[in-house]
Formats: C-alpha cells, sequence, structure tokens
C-alpha cells in the first residue's frame, strides 16, 4: 500500500549559502593570515604602511571574505529538485493487491 507520494516543485540552488559560509571562512583564514604576517608598528605617526599587525588583519580579512565568498556562491550554484509531500486520502489510495 502506498501511504506518501512526494512531487518535484522546481529547482534551487545554494549560492547565497555558499557564498555566507564562504565569506565567514575567509575573512577568519584571511585575517589569521594577515595577523600572522604583520608586525608591531614602527614610529610612524601619520603614515599609512600597510605593514602593521593590525592593518594586514583587517586587509587579509576583507580580501579573504571576497575570495571566500566568490569560492562559496561557485561550490553552491549546483541545482536540486525541490520535493513536497502530498496528501493521500483514504478515497485516493492505491492498492497493490
Amino acid at each position: 500500500m502506498i501511504t506518501a507520494i512526494d512531487v518535484a516543485h522546481g529547482k534551487r540552488s545554494r549560492k547565497m549559502k555558499g557564498a555566507v559560509v564562504g565569506f565567514l571562512a575567509g575573512v577568519a583564514l584571511g585575517g589569521i593570515l594577515g595577523n600572522a604576517v604583520g608586525k608591531e608598528a614602527e614610529n610612524c605617526d601619520y603614515c599609512f604602511n600597510p605593514s602593521t599587525r593590525a592593518e594586514l588583519t583587517l586587509i587579509g580579512a576583507g580580501l579573504g571574505g571576497a575570495l571566500g565568498a566568490g569560492v562559496g556562491a561557485v561550490a553552491g550554484r549546483r541545482q536540486t529538485d525541490v520535493w513536497l509531500p502530498v496528501a493521500i486520502t483514504p478515497a485516493a489510495r492505491i492498492s497493490s493487491r
């Protein structure tokens, strides 16, 4: 006896979820790498030299987040079917007798 039926109801991808997960992973990894490469600030009060630890941490996090979001969106672009259950009423049941 058939007790449940699901029908395909279009397709969807997980691009947004992949982009968000990739962004977060990229920010974390880029920030860690930027922090590891950076060094303590020298005696320079008003100059922009992206070699301090804080600056390279922010730059690494930004670049890592952008790269991670792109990779995550590409990884999540595969489409899958969306399945919805269909209610079976007693009159519509099909027996295999």
